[in-house]
This record gives structure tokens, C-alpha cells and sequence, in this order.
């Protein structure tokens, strides 16, 4: 509860969608300038499952397909569909299409080798796999990609043109320092409405990479102009006193602000980008797969003024 001070108190119901669905696409490098990176791509597959598998756990419809130089879907063996799948229902039921972990299936999926030809043609993979697609993509459905290459794209075209075609909502590029190409598709990526990130591929951790694809699964709870005190004015960038809570299936649960162990599940106030009337006005970001629960109410009470 706030400490003292007036209470501002909001409940809003936001109108249940269906399930959050996130498609993600990962693009990888099979030339032999990849062999000396095989052993930092062994990481990869647990990257994925910590960081997807909690997201599955929280309501998400998701789909992981891998594709390589030659822009065709990976299959393993016990795959019928070019891709994985898995499903978390609004009665917690989980459901894939693959028996082993995860993290196995990945693994099995970005096991690529080096003996491709190149040169390096990722964004060209990336579009053809999206245009032969196997059932993959869906029209609801938002697209992260998950680019890795030791060496800078020579795809046929100009970066904003794939920018356009892909329409990615998120991108990550694992590749070299001095990547022009994969920087001016990052660039223009903004320009299509999307969110990119280059990251080193020399790198010790790639987790910031994979970090980058889940942090977009936030989204700002719409209609909400909210007042709340800022308790700790010295330290930069907003401290509120708030309680913020949703009702899921008819259970009340207590969401933490964010900056703690768990940012997926929690709360942050920011300025409004939205709320024209009052320039003080803030907005509240919550995890995205609290929009896909049948009618859930959030109710938050915060310290003002």
C-alpha cells in the first residue's frame, strides 16, 4: 500500500483479444566464417528457452522457426511443421508440437554447421523464408528476428527495401563490429515501425541480444493519464509509491514495479507520449500478456500531490 499521502485510485477493464501471438524468426550464418563461433552459439538454445519459455508460462502463442543462407525453414527429423510451436491457454493447459525441451529443439534447429558457400546473404534468407514460409506467419501475429553472421550482409538489395518486406516488430543482429549493411537495416527498420539492435558477435554473452526481443513484449495500457508523486525527485527517473494489481480469472495478483529480478511481470510509469491535455500526465507499462486474459481489470493506487 502507498505510504500516507493522498490515493489516487483507477480501475480500468480492458476487453480480452485472444492470446498474445509472437513469431520469431532466428537467421543464422552457415559459411565457414562461422567456425569460430560455434562454441558461443551452443549458448543460444538456453537463451531461448529461459527466455520464451517464461514468456509461454504467462499466456503467449508463440512460434520459433531457423532458416540459414539459403532462406529455407529447418526441419529436424520429428518435426511435421517448419517450425515450433507451443501454447499456453487461458486454463494454464500447455500445448507444442514437439516432445523434447525447448532448448533441445532449438539447439537442434541452430546446429547450422559452416559448410554453407556464401557469402552471407541474411537478409536475403530472412525474406524468402518469410515468403515460403510453411505456415509460419501469421496475420496477428507479431515478427522478431534474431539475425547472426560473422561477416556483413551481401544481400542483393538495399537494406531499407528488406526493412520494408520483412516488417519486423523487433530485430536483433548478432554480427561484426563493422556492419554497415546490418546497421542501415536497423536504421531503417525504425522507419517501418519497428524496433532493431545491433549487438556484437564477438561478444562473451549473447543474452542481450535475446533480452532485446523479449523487452518488446511490454506495451503501454492504453487510455490511462495518470497523477502520481514522484517520492525521490534526486534519483533520476521517477520514483512512484504505487500499488498495481490485476484481476486474472478471478484472482487478484500483485505486480512489481519494474527493475527486480523478474521485469516481465511488473509495472512502470512513464511520460504520457499520449495524454495531449496535461504535459505532467503519465502512463502506465505493463507486461503485454496481461491484454490477452478474458477481461482483466487493473486497479493501481499511487502517492500524489
Amino acid at each position: 500500500m502507498p505510504r500516507g499521502g493522498q490515493n489516487h485510485i483507477a480501475d480500468y477493464t480492458i476487453p480480452g483479444r485472444g492470446l498474445a501471438q509472437r513469431d520469431v524468426l532466428v537467421v543464422i550464418d552457415d559459411s565457414a566464417a562461422m567456425a569460430n563461433y560455434r562454441e558461443r552459439l551452443a549458448s543460444l538454445p538456453a537463451l531461448v528457452d529461459a527466455t520464451f519459455g517464461r514468456l509461454d508460462r504467462g499466456l503467449l502463442d508463440l512460434r520459433i522457426a531457423v532458416t540459414s543462407n539459403d532462406g529455407i525453414l529447418r526441419r529436424t527429423p520429428s518435426m511435421t511443421e517448419p517450425f515450433l510451436a507451443m501454447r499456453t491457454d487461458f486454463d494454464l493447459a500447455r500445448s507444442t508440437n514437439f516432445s523434447r525441451t525447448l532448448a533441445d529443439e532449438v539447439g537442434a534447429l541452430v546446429d547450422v554447421g559452416t559448410a554453407g558457400t556464401g557469402p552471407s546473404k541474411l537478409l536475403d534468407a530472412a525474406a524468402l523464408a518469410l515468403a515460403n514460409d510453411g505456415g509460419f506467419r501469421r496475420p496477428n501475429a507479431s515478427l522478431a528476428v534474431l539475425f547472426v553472421g560473422a561477416t556483413d550482409d551481401e544481400s542483393s538489395r538495399d537494406p531499407d527495401e528488406y526493412a520494408a518486406q520483412i516488417q519486423a516488430t523487433v530485430v536483433s543482429a548478432l554480427v561484426p563490429d563493422a556492419a554497415p549493411r546490418f546497421d542501415a537495416f536497423v536504421a531503417d527498420l525504425a522507419h517501418a515501425e519497428g524496433v532493431g539492435a545491433a549487438y556484437s558477435i564477438d561478444a562473451t554473452d549473447y543474452a542481450p541480444a535475446i533480452d532485446n526481443l523479449r523487452t518488446q513484449f511490454k506495451t503501454i495500457l492504453p487510455g490511462m493519464c495518470l497523477t502520481a508523486a514522484d517520492v525521490a525527485p534526486e534519483v533520476p527517473g521517477g520514483q512512484y509509491d504505487c500499488t498495481v494489481t490485476a484481476l486474472v480469472r478471478d484472482q487478484e495478483l500483485v505486480l512489481p514495479p519494474c527493475g527486480g529480478d523478474d521485469d516481465l511481470v511488473c509495472w512502470r510509469l512513464q511520460p504520457s507520449q499520449s495524454c495531449d491535455a496535461d504535459p505532467d500526465a503519465l502512463e502506465l507499462e505493463v507486461p503485454v500478456f496481461w491484454f490477452y486474459v478474458s477481461y482483466p481489470t487493473i486497479r493501481m493506487q499511487c502517492v500524489v500531490d
